[in-house]
């Protein structure tokens, strides 16, 4: 069986063993969890944060067209 590595952060981890028990591996309750969390209602979450932020955005008159240049050209 192949395996692939996966970077979390320590928290995170320490979470994630909680839910370990009775010999389960990490990738059980992956698994387990993944089966109980539907990936609609992550999506519907992540849609509402965007919502959200762009009525913000809105509300607060916006970002110039130089204040985003200045903001993408900060990220390279």
């Amino acid at each position: 069986m192949r395996y692939k590595t996966v970077n979390l952060q320590p928290a995170t981890y320490e979470r994630l063993r909680r839910y370990q028990f009775s010999g389960r591996s990490l990738s059980d309750v992956i698994d387990q969890l993944m089966d109980v969390a539907e990936p609609e209602e992550l999506y519907l979450e992540a849609l509402k944060v965007h919502r959200r932020r762009m009525k913000e955005l809105k509300r607060s008159g916006g970002l110039s067209i130089s204040d985003t240049r200045q903001a993408l050209a900060k990220r390279d």
